[in-house]
Protein backbone atom coordinates (compact mmCIF):
# COMPACT_ATOMS: atom_id res chain seq x y z
CA UNK A 1 0.00 0.00 0.00
CA UNK A 2 1.00 3.63 -0.35
CA UNK A 3 2.02 5.19 2.97
CA UNK A 4 0.81 8.75 3.42
CA UNK A 5 3.21 11.67 3.72
CA UNK A 6 2.91 11.79 7.51
CA UNK A 7 4.87 8.53 7.65
CA UNK A 8 6.91 8.62 4.45
CA UNK A 9 8.23 12.16 4.84
CA UNK A 10 10.40 11.23 7.84
CA UNK A 11 13.45 9.13 6.90
CA UNK A 12 13.92 7.39 10.28
CA UNK A 13 10.96 5.71 11.99
CA UNK A 14 11.46 4.35 15.50
CA UNK A 15 8.96 1.64 16.48
CA UNK A 16 8.21 1.06 20.18
CA UNK A 17 5.44 -0.74 22.03
CA UNK A 18 4.36 -2.80 25.00
CA UNK A 19 4.98 -6.54 25.18
CA UNK A 20 2.84 -8.42 22.69
CA UNK A 21 1.94 -5.33 20.67
CA UNK A 22 3.24 -6.87 17.44
CA UNK A 23 5.87 -4.18 16.92
CA UNK A 24 8.38 -6.47 15.17
CA UNK A 25 5.82 -7.63 12.60
CA UNK A 26 4.79 -4.03 12.06
CA UNK A 27 8.44 -2.99 11.69
CA UNK A 28 9.12 -5.63 9.03
CA UNK A 29 6.00 -4.80 7.05
CA UNK A 30 6.61 -1.07 7.30
CA UNK A 31 10.11 -1.58 5.92
CA UNK A 32 8.67 -3.69 3.09
CA UNK A 33 6.12 -0.98 2.30
CA UNK A 34 8.84 1.68 2.23
CA UNK A 35 11.15 -0.42 0.06
CA UNK A 36 9.20 0.47 -3.06
CA UNK A 37 10.47 4.04 -2.93
CA UNK A 38 14.20 3.58 -2.30
CA UNK A 39 16.88 2.01 -0.14
CA UNK A 40 15.63 0.92 3.29
CA UNK A 41 17.36 -0.25 6.46
CA UNK A 42 15.65 -2.31 9.15
CA UNK A 43 17.56 -2.10 12.42
CA UNK A 44 16.61 -4.90 14.82
CA UNK A 45 17.34 -3.32 18.20
CA UNK A 46 15.23 -5.66 20.34
CA UNK A 47 17.99 -6.26 22.89
CA UNK A 48 15.73 -7.33 25.75
CA UNK A 49 13.62 -10.11 24.25
CA UNK A 50 15.75 -11.69 21.51
CA UNK A 51 13.48 -14.70 21.01
CA UNK A 52 10.93 -12.73 18.97
CA UNK A 53 12.81 -10.41 16.70
CA UNK A 54 12.79 -9.20 13.15
CA UNK A 55 16.18 -10.81 12.45
CA UNK A 56 14.24 -14.08 12.13
CA UNK A 57 13.00 -12.82 8.77
CA UNK A 58 16.48 -12.07 7.38
CA UNK A 59 16.08 -14.14 4.21
CA UNK A 60 12.80 -12.47 3.28
CA UNK A 61 14.29 -9.03 3.89
CA UNK A 62 17.25 -9.77 1.66
CA UNK A 63 14.89 -10.91 -1.09
CA UNK A 64 13.07 -7.57 -0.82
CA UNK A 65 16.33 -5.61 -0.96
CA UNK A 66 16.06 -4.39 2.63
CA UNK A 67 19.32 -3.97 4.55
CA UNK A 68 19.07 -5.66 7.95
CA UNK A 69 21.14 -4.44 10.88
CA UNK A 70 21.10 -6.60 13.99
CA UNK A 71 23.22 -7.88 16.84
CA UNK A 72 25.54 -10.80 16.12
CA UNK A 73 23.42 -12.65 18.69
CA UNK A 74 20.15 -12.07 16.84
CA UNK A 75 18.27 -15.28 16.24
CA UNK A 76 19.94 -16.95 19.21
CA UNK A 77 18.70 -17.05 22.78
CA UNK A 78 21.60 -14.94 24.07
CA UNK A 79 20.57 -11.72 25.77
CA UNK A 80 23.29 -9.07 25.35
CA UNK A 81 22.15 -5.46 25.87
CA UNK A 82 24.41 -3.81 23.30
CA UNK A 83 23.73 -1.65 20.28
CA UNK A 84 25.14 -3.07 17.01
CA UNK A 85 27.88 -0.81 15.67
CA UNK A 86 26.39 -1.01 12.19
CA UNK A 87 23.59 1.29 13.35
CA UNK A 88 25.84 4.19 12.35
CA UNK A 89 25.18 3.25 8.70
CA UNK A 90 21.60 4.38 9.17
CA UNK A 91 22.64 7.87 10.20
CA UNK A 92 25.41 8.16 7.60
CA UNK A 93 23.26 7.15 4.62
CA UNK A 94 21.22 10.29 4.00
CA UNK A 95 19.68 8.93 0.80
CA UNK A 96 17.94 6.03 2.53
CA UNK A 97 15.10 5.54 4.98
CA UNK A 98 15.14 3.32 8.05
CA UNK A 99 12.87 1.52 10.48
CA UNK A 100 14.27 0.92 13.98
CA UNK A 101 12.57 -1.99 15.78
CA UNK A 102 12.92 -1.29 19.52
CA UNK A 103 11.98 -4.04 21.96
CA UNK A 104 11.68 -4.69 25.65
CA UNK A 105 8.99 -2.16 26.52
CA UNK A 106 10.32 0.79 28.57
CA UNK A 107 13.52 -1.04 29.57
CA UNK A 108 14.48 -1.75 25.98
CA UNK A 109 13.35 1.70 24.88
CA UNK A 110 16.25 3.20 26.79
CA UNK A 111 18.31 2.41 23.70
CA UNK A 112 16.48 5.29 21.99
CA UNK A 113 17.76 7.65 24.67
CA UNK A 114 21.30 6.44 24.06
CA UNK A 115 20.89 7.18 20.34
CA UNK A 116 19.25 10.56 20.87
CA UNK A 117 22.21 12.67 19.68
CA UNK A 118 22.31 10.80 16.34
CA UNK A 119 18.53 10.84 16.01
CA UNK A 120 18.26 14.55 16.70
CA UNK A 121 20.88 15.23 14.05
CA UNK A 122 18.65 13.37 11.59
CA UNK A 123 14.91 13.59 10.94
CA UNK A 124 13.02 10.95 12.91
CA UNK A 125 9.66 10.02 14.37
CA UNK A 126 8.65 7.65 17.16
CA UNK A 127 5.57 5.50 16.57
CA UNK A 128 4.05 3.35 19.32
CA UNK A 129 2.36 0.12 18.25
CA UNK A 130 -0.74 -0.64 20.31
CA UNK A 131 -2.76 -3.85 20.50
CA UNK A 132 -5.80 -3.16 22.71
CA UNK A 133 -6.39 -6.89 23.09
CA UNK A 134 -3.27 -7.42 25.21
CA UNK A 135 -3.54 -7.30 29.04
CA UNK A 136 -1.17 -4.35 29.49
CA UNK A 137 -2.95 -2.15 26.93
CA UNK A 138 -6.58 -3.29 27.07
CA UNK A 139 -7.93 0.03 28.42
CA UNK A 140 -7.30 3.62 27.40
CA UNK A 141 -5.77 4.30 30.81
CA UNK A 142 -3.29 1.44 30.43
CA UNK A 143 -2.29 2.65 26.97
CA UNK A 144 -1.67 6.12 28.41
CA UNK A 145 0.45 4.66 31.21
CA UNK A 146 2.48 2.55 28.76
CA UNK A 147 2.99 5.50 26.42
CA UNK A 148 4.25 7.74 29.22
CA UNK A 149 6.65 5.04 30.44
CA UNK A 150 8.02 4.64 26.91
CA UNK A 151 8.42 8.38 26.48
CA UNK A 152 10.35 8.59 29.75
CA UNK A 153 12.63 5.74 28.67
CA UNK A 154 13.14 7.16 25.18
CA UNK A 155 13.66 10.70 26.49
CA UNK A 156 11.49 11.73 23.56
CA UNK A 157 7.82 12.25 22.79
CA UNK A 158 5.79 9.71 20.84
CA UNK A 159 4.74 11.24 17.52
CA UNK A 160 1.98 8.83 16.61
CA UNK A 161 0.25 5.51 17.20
CA UNK A 162 0.11 2.41 15.03
CA UNK A 163 -3.19 0.71 15.82
CA UNK A 164 -2.55 -3.04 15.54
CA UNK A 165 -5.56 -4.96 16.92
CA UNK A 166 -5.08 -8.71 16.78
CA UNK A 167 -5.56 -12.00 18.59
CA UNK A 168 -2.99 -13.94 16.55
CA UNK A 169 -4.71 -16.84 14.78
CA UNK A 170 -8.09 -15.76 16.19
CA UNK A 171 -7.90 -12.38 14.48
CA UNK A 172 -10.46 -10.90 12.10
CA UNK A 173 -11.25 -7.53 10.61
CA UNK A 174 -14.00 -7.17 13.23
CA UNK A 175 -11.31 -6.55 15.84
CA UNK A 176 -10.46 -3.23 14.22
CA UNK A 177 -13.95 -1.95 15.03
CA UNK A 178 -14.08 -3.64 18.44
CA UNK A 179 -10.89 -2.05 19.72
CA UNK A 180 -11.33 1.35 18.12
CA UNK A 181 -13.07 3.06 21.07
CA UNK A 182 -10.21 2.10 23.39
CA UNK A 183 -7.51 3.18 20.95
CA UNK A 184 -9.13 6.47 19.98
CA UNK A 185 -9.84 7.35 23.63
CA UNK A 186 -6.17 6.90 24.53
CA UNK A 187 -5.10 8.97 21.53
CA UNK A 188 -7.43 11.77 22.59
CA UNK A 189 -6.21 11.64 26.20
CA UNK A 190 -2.60 12.01 25.07
CA UNK A 191 -3.29 14.27 22.09
CA UNK A 192 -1.25 11.90 19.93
CA UNK A 193 -2.56 11.08 16.42
CA UNK A 194 -3.23 7.57 15.15
CA UNK A 195 -1.01 7.47 12.07
CA UNK A 196 -1.61 3.94 10.78
CA UNK A 197 -3.94 0.97 11.14
CA UNK A 198 -2.48 -2.48 10.55
CA UNK A 199 -4.18 -5.79 9.86
CA UNK A 200 -2.95 -9.16 8.67
CA UNK A 201 -4.00 -9.59 5.06
CA UNK A 202 -4.97 -13.22 5.66
CA UNK A 203 -7.61 -12.12 8.21
CA UNK A 204 -9.20 -9.33 6.16
CA UNK A 205 -11.63 -9.71 3.30
CA UNK A 206 -10.27 -8.46 -0.06
CA UNK A 207 -12.72 -5.54 -0.13
CA UNK A 208 -12.47 -4.67 3.57
CA UNK A 209 -12.15 -1.00 4.50
CA UNK A 210 -12.26 0.86 7.81
CA UNK A 211 -15.10 3.37 7.91
CA UNK A 212 -14.74 4.98 11.35
CA UNK A 213 -11.76 7.19 10.51
CA UNK A 214 -9.76 8.35 7.51
CA UNK A 215 -6.47 6.70 8.46
CA UNK A 216 -4.15 4.71 6.15
CA UNK A 217 -4.41 0.93 6.50
CA UNK A 218 -1.39 -1.34 6.04
CA UNK A 219 -2.42 -4.88 5.12
CA UNK A 220 0.47 -6.96 6.41
CA UNK A 221 1.90 -10.29 5.34
CA UNK A 222 2.93 -12.63 8.10
CA UNK A 223 6.72 -12.77 8.33
CA UNK A 224 7.44 -13.79 11.93
CA UNK A 225 6.58 -17.26 13.20
CA UNK A 226 6.87 -18.34 16.81
CA UNK A 227 8.13 -21.72 18.09
CA UNK A 228 4.59 -22.94 18.76
CA UNK A 229 3.48 -22.17 15.21
CA UNK A 230 3.07 -25.24 13.01
CA UNK A 231 4.50 -23.28 10.07
CA UNK A 232 7.88 -22.79 11.77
Amino acid sequence: MFLDNNINRVPITVIVGAYGSGKSEVSVNLAIAKSGSGRVYLADLDIINPFYRSADTADLLRERGIILISSIYAGTNVDVPAVPGEINRVFADQDASAVLDIGGEDLGARIVGSLKPQLEAADYQILMVVNPFRPFTDTAEKIVEAARALEAACKSKIDGFVYNPNLLEFSSSDLVDEGWATMSAAADMLNIPIRLITIMDEYAEPDWTFSQADIPVLRMERTIFYPSDDRV
